[in-house]
């Protein structure tokens, strides 16, 4: 296995343990609010709204922003903008029934919206997690390799150095053997 293959198993290994730990934080979370472990309070309804709101926003702005730039699609494949697009715009419809009710939903609606939205996110990031294992960001990729290169460069400059260093060595000590030399025959 050469030195590129490595570093582009270590990016997938890296990339599908961050979203497994993203999809085991929204699936813990999902149970804590489904079962009611984690009460779900006014407060909570509010602070979840607002936040859903601004994140589907986001979501569909990204999409697009995905969908219309060549530049931003390399760094954020489009099937993951693609998948999460439902959730933005169905949890933004959900935050706007809940601001036209003014945060007066029945938690038990709330609790099952809330944990449905979790667990759909939990299931997308473990497709992303299978599928960027099997096709990994080029972006992560390449900035693995382009590391990968400096280090290389950095290493051989180090060896240049290195062996400068016992060239000039290596030409004191024939400059100190000449010197003796030539002591030597004077005398």
């Amino acid at each position: 296995m050469s030195e590129e293959e490595k570093i582009v198993k270590k990016v997938k290994i890296v990339y599908t343990i961050e979203l497994l730990i993203f999809v085991s934080v929204a699936l813990v979370l999902c149970s804590l609010f489904f079962f009611e472990v984690l009460p779900i309070t006014e407060t909570k309804v509010k602070i979840f709204s607002i936040l859903t709101c601004v994140g589907g926003a986001y979501m569909i702005f990204d999409f697009f922003w995905a969908l219309y730039s060549p530049k931003h699609r390399k760094t954020a494949p489009i099937i993951d903008k693609c998948l999460l697009l439902p959730f933005g715009i169905s949890i933004i419809g959900f935050d706007i029934f809940v601001f036209i009710l003014g945060f007066n939903i029945n938690f038990f609606v709330f609790k099952c919206v809330l944990s449905a939205a979790l667990l759909y996110v939990g299931i997308i990031y473990i497709f992303q997690a299978i599928y960027h294992w099997f096709h990994p960001l080029p972006t992560l990729v390449e900035a693995a390799l382009a590391d990968l290169a400096e280090r290389k460069r950095v290493e051989a400059e180090e060896e240049i150095l290195k062996q400068k260093e016992l060239n000039e060595e290596t030409e004191e000590v024939e400059v100190i053997e000449e010197v003796v030399e030539e002591e030597e025959e004077e005398k």
